[in-house]
């Protein structure tokens, strides 16, 4: 593998993740400006809704904030 091969691969990598942090930022604001639901929100990141929740509360929202 060439560095240049390397070097490739880690920016996909970084940009994919980016791209899934991204999405999920975008959901996690969603429910927490009630544009969805939590069930909503479940369904479309994959997770689930104690891991969403831990999420929010990690980014400094208030648990009355993300009640679904």
């Amino acid at each position: 593998m060439t560095l240049l091969m390397r070097d490739r691969e880690k920016f996909n990598e970084g940009r994919a993740e980016g791209l899934a942090e991204g999405k999920l930022m975008t959901i996690l604001t969603f429910v927490n400006d009630g544009i969805i639901d939590m069930q909503e929100a479940v369904k479309r990141s994959g997770l689930s809704e104690s891991e969403l929740r831990k999420m929010m509360e990690h980014n400094g929202k208030k648990e009355q904030d993300i009640s679904g």
